[in-house]
């Protein structure tokens, strides 16, 4: 409202002003104007009383020469002539004067003058005086002398003595004097003009151009204040910002821009964009048209394609996305263009990583479940090996059989433990470990699976205690295969794997108490690995050998197996000179177990009540057939809801369940906790073919667990822990 207010005092001041200069001009320009007519009436009548004063002389010296007898016919003829002619320039004057008369009496300050100037402009030479110089200039010279030997005329007298131009004086005098009065009256008008300008000038600055200024001066402090912010805000913002201008050069650009460029902005300030913003497409690296050429082309915002990559200034490709787009002005035309990227490769790489490990996860969930169904046929074949050989009937050659099939099945049982692995669903056991037992099997395993030529050699002159660690001996064992395997496919042709054991203090940078290590060189003839992969190779999908289904993941897992049993992994390698790894592994005081313990005697005949829940049939006849020879009554049910229907019947009469925990309709674990709320007195051996974690079970549940597959043996000594007072009459 304020500054509305200012606008209209403003305009109304201006209009006034404007209004009084103009009435005041023209006023000054008509005064002039009339001024100026007086002016040359006034010069006329000067002209005319010049041109009397010139008759009066020669019209006296004509008359005195006659009447002294002195005039010469040629000097008579000369002054008459002279007069003639100053008669005619006199009545040219005087014409003049009436047109230059009529012009002022004509104009509007005339109006208010014109009974005055007419007044002045009467006053004249007398007719009779014109009259009688007319005549003295054609009078013959006898007749002068005759005529005018005396002064005998009036005229004469007048125009001898001056008096007869006294009216052509007066009338020039007072024409000046009326001159002067205008030209002292407009001095003060100029003035007034002058001091209404003055004041006009000092209002509109005080009254409309200071409050303009200060406003000007508001709106170019707020203007550089917005400037400023949308600086920092370009500075500020994640993204890449480049502006250009209507011909594609560079205006601007944010620190980001610099960064992911490889460019400074003082470098390639003014340059065409196109010129450093090099964009190619990821699928086939072909060139991408230049955004800014197309955004200015179109007048419209482009979106970059899909996978658009960037090369920078060191020639390094970055992945970006985002968009162009014009910049308007008001008046609807483009005058330059903003370009908006950011850099996504590391995106893409995370979201590649993500990818890959949802797969591993699929992976891992196919893998359980594998493991599990695979655990569930190894337990049914084990189960009806050890009932075939408790029966007593087999021979020599075929006890050695049975025993290959038994170690066939521990192999196969330690195979579906990496795949239980794989799903995350084993918990890191630890027990004491003889690290050459376990170094020998992965060796013999790498020899008869892979390339013959490739020579292995293993050296070991530690003795037991001196080679004990606690680990879990499937884990090493895969460790040292997986070593064994990067060997082999790094050897082109025949080649050498030479595996020492050797006793060693802390590794360097490894922070531990334990102070007896064993040191594992596992050193390889193969090509070797590129220095700037050194710092890589463990990391998680990175791999060399992508072209050939590389996962990048052996490394990563053996480093993650080492890092689990407070050990450590080096490598030294170069192109063309092999690779060496050195795993470090603490030693223990414990021994390795090398005598099973068992307390079942299968000839001591065993009582009790016992159900079996398993889903698997062929497992659940096989279970019920032993545990009945042993003189256990049992009662079997495939599913949960047959295991409920049995338990609520025979509960107060049952001493154990055993109980597979991935079953239909109701989980094992569910089973479990009902039937120890139902029975606590119940005993409770839970098996799967899972490894037991916190993922099968969400509380601790059953008195035992069992791992398939397990030997009936085990199961027995497992019951007959758990029904100690059941032994019949011996």
């Amino acid at each position: 409202m304020k500054n509305d207010s200012t606008y209209r005092s403003g305009i109304i001041a201006y209009a006034s002003i404007t209004a009084f200069m103009v009435i005041a001009g023209l006023y000054l320009v008509v005064e002039a104007r009339f001024e100026t007519s007086v002016r040359e009436l006034t010069t006329l009548v000067g002209k005319n009383n010049e041109v009397w004063q010139r008759i009066s002389s020669l019209s006296a010296q004509l008359v005195r020469m006659s009447e002294d007898k002195r005039l010469p016919p040629y000097v008579q003829n000369v002054i008459q002539g002279e007069l003639t002619q100053l008669l005619a320039r006199s009545g040219e004057i005087m014409t003049a004067t009436d047109s230059a008369l009529a012009t002022t009496s004509s104009q509007f300050f005339a109006q208010f003058y014109k009974a005055r100037l007419h007044a002045i402009m009467k006053a004249d030479v007398k007719p009779s005086v014109k009259n009688y110089v007319n005549a003295l200039s054609v009078t013959p010279s006898n007749l002068l002398r005759a005529r005018y030997s005396s002064l005998l005329t009036v005229d004469a007298i007048l125009l001898n003595s001056g008096a007869a131009l006294n009216p052509l004086s007066e009338k020039k005098r007072t024409l000046e004097r009326f001159h002067d009065q205008l030209s002292a009256r407009r001095v003060p008008m100029g003035l007034v003009v002058l001091t209404v300008l003055v004041t006009s000038v000092w209002a509109s600055w005080f009254g409309l151009l200071l409050p303009s200024i200060k406003r000007a001066r508001e709106r170019e402090t707020q203007l550089m204040a917005a400037e400023e912010r949308s600086r920092v805000t370009l500075r500020s913002i994640g993204d890449a910002v480049i502006v250009s201008d209507i011909s594609g050069r560079l205006e601007s650009m944010n620190p980001t821009a610099e960064t992911i460029l490889g460019y400074r902005f003082s470098e390639v300030k003014g340059q065409r964009i196109k010129g450093f913003l090099k964009l190619y497409r990821s699928s086939d690296g072909r060139p991408v048209a230049d955004p800014v050429e197309q955004v200015l082309h179109s007048g419209t915002m482009i979106g970059l394609a899909n996978s658009t990559s960037l090369r920078t200034k060191t020639g390094e490709m970055r992945l970006i996305a985002d968009a162009a787009a014009p910049i308007k002005y008001p008046d609807g035309n483009t005058h330059g263009v903003v370009v908006v990227f950011r850099d996504v490769t590391d995106e893409y790489a995370l979201r590649h990583t993500l990818i890959q490990s949802d797969k591993l996860r699929v992976a891992g969930v196919l893998a359980g479940g594998m493991a599990h169904e695979f655990n569930n046929a190894l337990a049914i074949i084990s189960g009806a090996v050890e009932a075939i050989k408790s029966d007593g009937l087999q021979d020599r050659e075929h006890t050695r059989h049975f025993s290959m099939i038994e170690q066939a099945i521990k192999r196969s049982s330690s195979l579906t433990n990496r795949l239980l692995t794989i799903g995350r669903r084993s918990d890191v056991t630890s027990a004491p470990v003889d690290l050459l037992t376990v170094v020998e099997h992965a060796v013999e395993v790498i020899s008869r699976t892979t390339d013959r030529t490739v020579r292995i050699t293993l050296d070991c002159t530690l003795e037991v205690d001196e080679r004990t660690v606690n680990g879990d001996a499937s884990a090493f064992e895969s460790v040292f295969i997986n070593l064994g395997l990067n060997s082999i496919q790094s050897i082109d042709g025949p080649g050498l794997i030479d595996v020492s054991l050797q006793s060693s203090g802390p590794p360097p940078g490894l922070n531990t108490d334990e102070t007896r290590f064993v040191k594992v060189i596992w050193k390889d003839s193969g090509g070797g690995i590129k220095r700037e992969n050194h710092d890589k190779i463990f990391e998680p999908f990175f791999t060399t050998k992508a072209d050939t289904g590389g996962s990048g993941l052996g490394l990563s897992i053996i480093q993650s197996t080492v890092l689990a049993y407070a050990g450590k992994i080096e490598m030294e390698s170069a192109p063309g000179q092999g690779t060496t790894f050195k795993i470090y592994l603490p030693i223990t005081d414990q021994l390795p177990d090398t005598v099973a313990i068992t307390t079942f005697d299968e000839h001591v005949p065993m009582n009790g009540k016992i159900l079996i829940v398993d889903d698997e049939p062929s497992f659940l006849a096989l279970l019920s057939e032993f545990l009945s020879g042993c003189g256990y009554q049992t009662f079997a049910a495939v599913n949960g809801n047959e295991a409920l229907e049995i338990f609520t019947r025979q509960k107060d009469e049952l001493d154990v369940v055993i109980l597979d925990l991935n079953m239909p309709n109701i989980s094992g674990a569910e089973l479990a906790q009902r039937f120890h709320l139902e029975q606590p007195r119940c005993k409770i051996i839970v098996s799967s073919g899972y490894a037991r974690s916190d993922t099968d079970v969400t509380t601790p549940i059953g008195d035992v667990y069992m791992k398939k597959p397990y030997e009936l043996r085990e199961l027995a000594n497992a019951i007959a822990r758990l029904l100690p007072n059941t032994t019949r009459d011996q």
